[in-house]
């Protein structure tokens, strides 16, 4: 099982995909609740066809060290998991990387980039805000549109992890893509993506794969660090706040940046992305430079759902953002 040691000593567990043959190399910094081992996977994505791709579990989840432990860095907060990004890269003797974040993941990115701007050839950041420093957090990522609440009526994570399992998945759906009503919960589709969702889920969730369900009605306890490892990466982003970074973010990416922005993702309103973009496009204007923003007719997780324009336009930013730095280096 590949994994890096990072500074600390937590143990975090990686996958390469894709051919190494002078190819772009983009790490992808995942989302809240990602986990390497559900399917369908990005190592199997347009992306990865396309580039040698980097995955990996963040501290706290998947087959990463799951139970925090003393010698973690302390206290927990966004920066040590960018230097978790660093070790991986130093580990495979990377200097630089094409980087893409969604959600979650994309706050991880900018902060990669605010910490250490050299290690980063270009920045595609998907559903996403630049927070808000306030104490809470929402539901992946937060719902910050500009107005005076961040929260936008949406639930924070703390709410949704008081949920059970099957419930919090279930909402997650929901709210990941407006689109989907009570007809769509009760078709033929929609229905087996739930069951399918939760079953998944619940698996992880618990310490092995036996009958799940009648685990989490016995009370039975959850798989060793999976209560533990949520709460640290919870903890992690409370007070998460990058506004001021943007500006010197866009001026060293001027030129190589992406936003995605989708209409229908109930868990980040288009608003937020909307709302990272500027900042960053403020500062890429100042150097000289832009940044794209692109808006789409997605929900908040359009990496999975396979949204017809999202690997397209992904897939032919990092190709032309490779190739231009290929060349000037030539």
């Amino acid at each position: 099982m590949p994994t890096v040691r990072a500074r600390d000593g937590c143990r975090i567990f990686y996958e390469l995909a894709g051919e190494d043959d002078g190819r772009a190399r983009v790490v992808y910094c995942p989302s809240w609740g990602s986990d390497l081992r559900k399917v369908p996977s990005l190592a199997h994505s347009p992306l990865a066809r396309s580039s040698r791709l980097l995955l990996f579990d963040l501290r706290g989840t998947g087959r990463s060290d799951r139970v925090p432990e003393p010698h973690w860095a302390a206290p927990p907060s966004m920066r040590i998991l960018a230097d978790d990004v660093e070790d991986l890269l130093d580990a495979l003797g990377w200097r630089s990387a094409h980087v893409l974040g969604c959600s979650f993941g994309a706050q991880l990115a900018l902060t990669l980039a605010a910490r250490a701007p050299g290690r980063v050839a270009s920045l595609a950041l998907v559903n996403s805000h630049a927070g808000s420093g306030e104490a809470g957090g929402e539901a992946d990522g937060g719902a910050s549109s500009g107005a005076a609440s961040p929260r936008a009526g949406v639930l924070l994570v703390e709410e949704l992890e008081a949920l059970s399992v099957a419930e919090r998945t279930r909402r997650m759906i929901a709210l990941a893509d407006v689109r989907r009503d009570g007809a769509w919960f009760a078709s033929a589709h929609g229905a087996a993506l739930v069951r399918y969702a939760v079953e998944q889920e619940e698996v992880l969730a618990h310490s092995d794969g036996a009958d799940s369900a009648a685990r989490e009605r016995t009370g039975a306890p959850f798989a060793p660090g999976y209560v533990e490892g949520r709460a640290w990466l919870l903890r992690a982003r409370r007070g998460y706040d990058a506004r001021a970074d943007l500006a010197r973010i866009g001026a060293r990416l001027a030129g190589r940046l992406l936003v995605v922005a989708s209409r229908f993702d109930g868990l980040v309103p288009e608003g937020g992305p909307q709302a990272l973009h500027a900042g960053l496009a403020a500062g890429a204007a100042a150097a000289r430079g832009g940044a794209e923003l692109a808006l789409m007719d997605a929900g908040h997780w359009p990496s999975v759902t396979a949204d017809p324009a999202f690997w397209p336009r992904v897939v032919a930013f990092f190709a032309t953002h490779h190739s231009a730095l290929s060349t000037s280096v030539s």
